[in-house]
């Protein structure tokens, strides 16, 4: 893929994250608390996806545009190292893990209840992710 592709593609990812936290903060207002978690999560890893694609030049597996889910905390930690301070790679690599476990709750497990705490700080969590991949991407 070439760089002018990269660009596009990362810009259409960040797009996708501030779309998806807008969303999460309009579903915690509205008491959807299971769909703002698991948008506050597709914040954060559309941020993500859009610095790896265009700063690390990662190629993602045949038929995606994007990284698999499982793999993104280590992604960060493998790819994002130059420009991102340890301690702030460390919190986003927390952060990305801390939602998508939220994420897979919210998701995959409707007995279990998700409070208002939880989707507050998911939302938090997401927008930690999220200002410092923009710092990143500056």
């Amino acid at each position: 893929m070439n760089r002018d592709r990269r660009r596009t593609l990362s810009q259409a990812w960040a797009d996708a994250g501030v779309d998806a936290l807008d969303a999460a903060n309009e579903l915690r207002a509205a008491d959807h608390l299971r769909s703002s978690v698991s948008r506050a999560y597709y914040a954060a890893y559309s941020f993500v996806a859009a610095a790896l694609v265009v700063e690390a030049g990662i190629t993602f597996r045949e038929g995606r545009m994007g990284p698999d889910h499982a793999s993104l905390a280590a992604l960060v930690a493998e790819h994002m190292a130059a420009g991102m301070a340890p301690r702030v790679r460390a919190g986003v690599r927390r952060g990305l893990r801390a939602l998508y476990q939220a994420r897979l709750v919210a998701d995959y497990n409707p007995g279990q209840l998700i409070s208002e705490d939880q989707a507050r700080e998911a939302l938090q969590k997401a927008t930690a992710v999220a200002c410092s991949v923009r710092r990143y991407l500056e």
